[in-house]
């Protein structure tokens, strides 16, 4: 890789450094770039705004950006509760009593010690299908959200998705006859579309392609939203608004990072590179 191809990584690397005599180098190693191709040591600055690249190389230089980027911040969490839900997909299948125990009923509502399933109901995911299908959710909309906000912060944020859903969904569904169950954890991708969609918006000048196509394509997910079950959809409705409130209050209480360095890096790097 030439200089200037180095540089593209460099410069919006968290473990840059400004060199009077020599540029910009690693703080790592104290000189300039060696890599070729990928850089082991590269972490993403979510601070440094992208710009766009003129040369020919522009897109497999994207396309080795984003691939460090995956590489580098992978949604730990949202992994995790991948696994979780893979787990509770192959109990639940074989062991049919373990699914009743689980389950939330609209009766529940009357039942204190039934309410624990306010937060076990999403674990009935409903075949190998729905598992995937609910983790690539997950997964993807998680590169955004846990690069912004805190894993404890993540976690409470999910397991508020699941009560406020839970909750809405039973007392909305008190009439109804045959006492029919919520089993999905649907509430919470629906949490994670709000914490990705708030995060998103706000930050879009710094994220980079791959973070860009995940938003959009959230944004259009929102036709699925509408449920026939009037208290499911109803549900749906009240961890949207909710978390977004509250994902809201947190993002944008945020201190804004003092960008002159920044700044100033991306002057000395266009006089290097010139």
């Amino acid at each position: 890789m030439t200089r200037k191809e180095q540089l593209v990584f460099c410069t919006k690397c968290l473990n840059r450094k400004m060199n009077s005599k020599q540029g910009l180098v690693c703080k790592l190693t104290g000189e300039k770039a060696t890599f070729q191709n990928e850089c082991s040591d590269f972490k993403h600055d979510e601070t440094v705004k992208e710009t766009p690249l003129v040369d020919k190389k522009g897109i497999k230089q994207q396309y080795v950006i984003v691939k460090q980027y995956l590489k580098s911040k992978p949604p730990k969490i949202s992994l995790v509760l991948t696994i979780v839900f893979f787990i509770s997909n192959i109990l639940t299948l074989y062991f049919p009593k373990l699914t009743n125990a689980i389950l939330l009923y609209p009766s529940n509502l009357y039942e204190p010690l039934n309410w624990y399933r306010l937060l076990s109901y999403p674990l009935y995911i409903g075949g190998l299908f729905s598992w995937f299908h609910i983790s690539l959710i997950i997964v993807l909309t998680g590169y955004i959200i846990e690069n912004k906000i805190r894993k404890l912060e993540l976690l409470g944020l999910v397991l508020l998705s699941s009560i406020i859903g839970g909750l809405s969904f039973i007392i909305l569904n008190q009439g109804d006859y045959y006492n029919i169950a919520i089993a999905s954890p649907t509430m919470i991708t629906w949490g994670y579309w709000s914490m990705t969609v708030v995060i998103g918006l706000k930050f879009w000048r710094t994220l980079n392609l791959f973070e860009k196509i995940i938003l959009i394509l959230s944004l259009i997910s929102i036709t699925s939203l509408w449920n026939d079950d009037f208290g499911f959809f109803i549900g749906q409705l009240c961890v949207v608004f909710i978390i977004a409130i509250v994902c809201i209050i947190r993002v944008f209480n945020l201190k804004n990072e003092d960008n002159t360095e920044n700044r100033q890096i991306e002057t000395d790097t266009k006089r290097e590179c010139n």
